[in-house]
């Protein structure tokens, strides 16, 4: 007996498998209370079984159901400046619509999530905003495939996509054990050969290999 007007919407959340875990970003389902998915259907189901990925913006979660259509993700390796598409839509009728936007592969190695590997702080910076209600949404390949998940805008402004790369080496745990679970390092680097302006002097003269590096708060190791 309850309504859900558009403007209630928080995010979205892609349908990873046919028997309904999904995928979206942490502030959709940050601030407490219950939340309740609405499929394209229209169906409102409940949501459970939150798994919060260490390394990400992202969360997991299920809901009730079987023999949901599943998103199919792209095996392309994203170059700079690819044009991909980006679900955007009426912020009234949401009404879904494709937009070309260009992305552009950005190192980001301050204050990432997991400093220990670059591999997660690669993000794809979109050249379009886009509506608070799409976040948690797909960005796509020529061939219509997820290439990534749409992110919160950061400070400075930039939206931002996270490469679904990121996703594929924790799916088989999730579904396994029902966790997130990642390797890690335990030592925080800068990748000389990808780090734009590392003086020479702190790099040894040297373009390439891993500078381990810290700070008080954040030490090396």
């Amino acid at each position: 007996d309850m309504a859900y007007p558009s403007a209630e919407q928080r995010g979205t959340a892609l349908l990873l498998t046919d028997d309904g875990w999904a995928v979206t970003t942490r502030a959709v389902l940050e601030g407490g209370g219950v939340f309740a998915a609405v499929t394209a259907d229209r169906k409102v189901l409940e949501i459970k079984h939150q798994r919060f990925d260490p390394a990400t913006p992202l969360v997991f979660f299920q809901i009730d159901g079987g023999n949901f259509p599943v998103v199919s993700f792209s095996e392309n390796e994203l170059v700079q400046n690819e044009p991909l598409y980006a679900l955007a839509g009426s912020s009234k009728q949401l009404v879904n619509r494709l937009r070309e936007v260009r992305v552009e592969e950005h190192d980001v190695h301050v204050g990432a999530p997991l400093e220990s590997s670059d591999v997660f702080s690669r993000v794809l910076v979109l050249d379009i905003e886009m509506p608070q209600a799409f976040r948690g949404g797909a960005v796509l390949d020529q061939r219509g495939r997820i290439a990534g998940i749409v992110l919160d805008n950061e400070t400075d402004g930039r939206q931002t996509a996270l490469p679904v790369k990121s996703l594929s080496t924790i799916l088989d745990g999730l579904l396994r054990k029902g966790t997130v679970q990642r390797p890690y390092l335990g030592v925080r680097y800068l990748d000389v050969g990808t780090t734009p302006g590392v003086p020479a002097a702190v790099r040894f003269q040297r373009n390439d290999g891993a500078l381990v590096t810290g700070t008080i708060d954040a030490p090396a190791i």
